[in-house]
């Protein structure tokens, strides 16, 4: 687990980095400012690394992935938010290379094993506004899939960008509930902030494959070794949240600088 460590690492290096950033470019300004809109629609995109914990940490190794979600603020003069979001992400992939059945060798192929897990989850969000900074905590529940599927890797896709030749070997839904803690800083006076959190992912029990779960035969068929056990995760995630824009009807409210 040594990448997850300096993943931790890279963590707090870059939440100090932040803090410095957001003070150089968005300070507080002394007078205050009329604002025109404000907005209350936050779209984010963020980049995850997982680090499985407990049992899961046992059967696993880090995964990667990509998140998103929207937050809506109905009151700008509170600090709750509404928050709903989802991602996926990779805890497993084995290639193997493969030949053509009643050709033989002359013609091969990469088949690519990929265990997943995909998740969507909706609750609160509280954060506190101070001048550039802006850190949050939530909670959220939801549900968690996990899926193992087999492709051939190659130019084999549809009109929908699937692969043509797959296979889906294993799955389980679970209930999961989430617990995040972030910080945003925003980048001078744009609706633009970066992103940063740590989100915890309890999704209890499940069942599940992992590399070298599935076990070729040699009369063509497959077996499967699957694993039921605890299956939480921490994600550290990092990206960027764009505010949507606001109402037209803010002309009469002052800003500060907290406010955003």
């Amino acid at each position: 687990m040594s990448i997850g460590i300096r993943s931790r690492g890279c963590v707090l290096t870059v939440f100090a980095a932040l803090t410095a950033t957001a003070s150089a470019v968005s300070p507080v300004d002394a007078q205050h400012r009329r604002s025109r809109s404000e907005s209350r629609i936050f779209f984010g995109l963020d980049f995850l690394v997982a680090d499985p914990v407990g049992e899961f940490g046992q059967f696993v190794d880090e995964g990667y992935g990509v998140s998103g979600h929207l937050r809506f603020q109905p009151d700008y003069r509170s600090p709750l938010s509404l928050r709903v979001g989802g991602g996926v992400l990779q805890y497993g992939r084995e290639r193997q290379r493969a030949c053509l059945a009643g050709v033989g060798c002359r013609i091969q192929f990469d088949v690519v094993t990929s265990n997943n897990i995909a998740f969507m989850d909706f609750g609160p969000e509280i954060g506190v506004s101070m001048g550039g900074l802006r850190p949050y905590l939530g909670a959220s529940a939801g549900f968690s899939y996990f899926w193992t599927d087999s492709s051939v890797d190659d130019d084999y896709y549809d009109d929908y960008g699937e692969p043509v030749f797959r296979t889906e070997h294993f799955d389980d839904w679970v209930f999961a509930w989430r617990a995040r803690g972030g910080l945003q800083a925003r980048i001078g006076r744009s609706p633009v902030f970066i992103d940063m959190a740590a989100v915890y992912h309890g999704n209890g029990e499940a069942e599940y494959l992992t590399e070298g779960d599935i076990v070729d035969n040699p009369d063509g068929s497959i077996t499967l070794y699957p694993v039921f056990s605890e299956a939480n995760l921490v994600t550290f995630e990092f990206g960027v949240a764009i505010g949507l824009g606001g109402s037209d009807d803010d002309e009469d409210r002052w800003d500060d600088g907290r406010r955003w």
